[in-house]
């Protein structure tokens, strides 16, 4: 069930990011939003958006709605909206294992997930633990191709992204490639897929410490691979116990730079985001980055590069509890940062528990706003995507929000914006 609030719900400004100038900035309508109760006993979490004219998002569930024939502890779930929050089909597909949806991209009509199983997808074959996953849909929910591969042990994909080029995605693995050596344990890789689903080339890297990809951006301009390392990458420097960082790549392969960055604390990149004023990257600090003061435990920061891997600028946000950035996304002059907070922004009051917020920026870093939003339990906000239609987001409650109903457990939810 959808709701549609006619009147026009303006963000709240909030000025307290030091080093922001605050600028008049446009309003963000809510204009539906649809919550999915899961079936009794069952949870539904969603992970990640995407939009064309339509709205897809990913996730997993516990129980199937769609089928019932499923017999996996945790399966895949893709569902469809029109750009006016009506449903139009969700589809579920799974092994009996458990199956995980983390990353999703459109090209050309058709829609990658990209994921992990600890099953046997169709047609493919497991090589130990818990395996990547990458599965082509065409337009209608219905499976093109499923890829499974990883290596001995444990491998994750968190990121997908696709272009004329082919399939990239990203996470990590806690064994060795095939061609491959760990590094230490766990490495980060990179796979290219064409868009029949063959493999071109693995790229798996790291240090002696844990290293981990968590977004995936490609386009004209490379391939950019962004997430933490707890060591020093090569040609790197490491500022704490945790440094974010981007590395750039040819459609070959090859690559072209890497910038590590962060702050004397732990710092995590979650996503990443390319258009053509720039590569932005998200994520969250439990330090302070320079000209700032660490608002609370963890903050929410956003970070620009040109395409040389020049740093322009960064900025660091929260409240005295704690922020977590999961996605951004951009569209025109915007650049929109969701996650989810235990605090409250200037001006706004807390719902309970922690609550979804979309912060908002414009390609110079300069401060536009803050909308925070939530139910009366914990709400998480985990992905954003933004186009000519609107900003869509979605995340997961705990709670129910108006007018929609909910169900124990998780409940995944969609929503528009308007800028």
């Amino acid at each position: 069930m959808k709701t549609r609030l006619t009147g026009a719900i303006i963000i709240i400004m909030v000025f307290v990011l030091q080093g922001c100038s605050p600028s008049t900035g446009a309003g963000l309508a809510l204009e539906w939003l649809d919550q999915v109760s899961a079936p009794a006993g069952g949870q539904s979490v969603a992970n990640a958006v995407a939009a064309d004219e339509y709205v897809y998002v990913t996730g997993y569930v516990t129980s199937s709605r769609a089928d019932p024939q499923l017999t996996g502890a945790k399966d895949i779930f893709l569902q469809k909206y029109d750009a006016a929050g009506n449903e139009i089909w969700t589809k579920e597909t799974g092994t009996p294992g458990d199956d995980y949806a983390k990353g999703i991209s459109l090209y050309a009509g058709s829609i990658f997930v990209g994921g992990y199983t600890t099953g046997a997808l169709p047609g493919q074959a497991g090589s130990g633990g818990t395996d990547a996953t990458i599965m082509k849909f065409d337009n209608q929910g219905n499976l093109t191709w499923a890829r499974q591969l990883g290596s001995e042990e444990n491998d994750y994909v968190y990121a997908v992204s696709a272009d004329s080029t082919g399939v990239y995605s990203g996470g990590f693995t806690y064994g060795a490639l095939p061609g491959h050596t760990s590094r230490g344990g766990p490495d980060a890789f990179l796979f290219r897929h064409d868009l029949e689903g063959n493999l071109l080339w693995t790229r798996q890297f790291g240090t002696t410490a844990s290293d981990y990809i968590y977004g995936v951006s490609a386009g004209p301009t490379g391939v950019y691979a962004a997430g933490t390392s707890y060591g020093v990458l090569p040609g790197g420097s490491g500022s704490g116990e945790a440094d974010g960082f981007i590395i750039k790549y040819d459609s070959g392969g090859n690559q072209l730079w890497e910038r590590q960055f962060g702050t004397a604390g732990s710092d995590y990149v979650n996503s990443i985001t390319v258009d053509a004023s720039g590569i932005y990257a998200a994520g969250i600090t439990f330090g302070s980055f320079d000209g700032y003061t660490n608002q609370g435990r963890a903050d929410a920061f956003l970070v620009k590069f040109d395409f040389a891997g020049n740093r322009l600028w960064e900025r660091q946000f929260g409240t005295a509890g704690s922020e977590f950035a999961w996605s951004v996304a951009c569209h025109d002059e915007d650049i929109y940062v969701i996650g989810y907070t235990a605090g409250e922004f200037a001006g706004t009051s807390g719902a309970n528990g922690y609550d979804v917020y979309v912060a908002v920026f414009d390609t110079a870093g300069n401060y536009q706003g803050t909308r925070q939003t939530g139910t009366s339990s914990d709400d998480y906000a985990k992905g954003i995507t933004a186009g000519p239609s609107g900003v869509f987001i979605t995340g997961s409650t705990l709670g129910v929000f108006p007018s929609q109903n909910g169900s124990s457990g998780y409940n995944a939810f969609t929503g528009k914006l308007s800028p």
